[in-house]
């Protein structure tokens, strides 16, 4: 164990310990939740500080998933052009890709309505689909085979994530599929 890994160690127990609902993710204080923001929003990463990276994402996640009164803050705090960065910058580390799009699911099902289209207006953009495209389903080595004979293994846990933002981004439009069609509309 190395000296600079002790915060990530850290992390990872706290995590690990907040899980298990002995306290609430509503007693936190808005000062620790902004400490883990800096981790999330700083953008230079050792090894090191790629762990606490991926920890301080789970935390946020957590936050926004189980606490009633923090969401806004971390929204605040942590962005989605950041989150993008980070699955842009770590293609070689899936864990931190897939810790960014877990926390960018939290937040797009916590938000309301004009917040979830206007996440999904940035989500649905060209650059945004060519990053996940390009750092996330990008060639790797494993199972399953495109037409170019090039294989692509983005893991199971990723592979839920994802398909948990085109879960999202589709049920924004349930209320146009469900509707009755105008056949005088063109």
């Amino acid at each position: 164990i190395a000296a600079n890994d002790g915060f990530a160690f850290a992390l990872e127990s706290f995590v690990e310990l907040m899980n298990h609902a002995i306290i609430s993710w509503d007693n936190l204080e808005p000062k620790f939740i902004g400490k883990i923001a800096l981790q999330v929003n700083s953008s230079n990463l050792s090894s090191a500080d790629k762990k606490e990276l991926i920890h301080s994402l789970a935390i946020l996640e957590s936050i926004v998933i189980s606490s009633t009164k923090f969401n806004v803050l971390v929204e605040a705090e942590v962005t989605l052009p950041n989150l993008i960065y980070l699955v842009s910058q770590n293609q070689h580390n899936q864990e931190i890709q897939q810790n960014s799009i877990a926390l960018i699911n939290a937040l797009f099902s916590k938000s309301d309505l004009s917040k979830r289209k206007a996440m999904a207006a940035t989500l649905s953009s060209k650059h945004i689909r060519n990053v996940i495209l390009t750092n996330v389903l990008n060639p790797r080595i494993g199972v399953g085979a495109d037409s170019s004979g090039q294989t692509y293994n983005v893991g199971s846990e990723m592979a839920h994530q994802l398909y948990v933002l085109q879960t999202l981004l589709f049920n924004l439009h349930e209320e146009r599929m469900n509707s009755v069609v105008n056949t005088s509309n063109e």
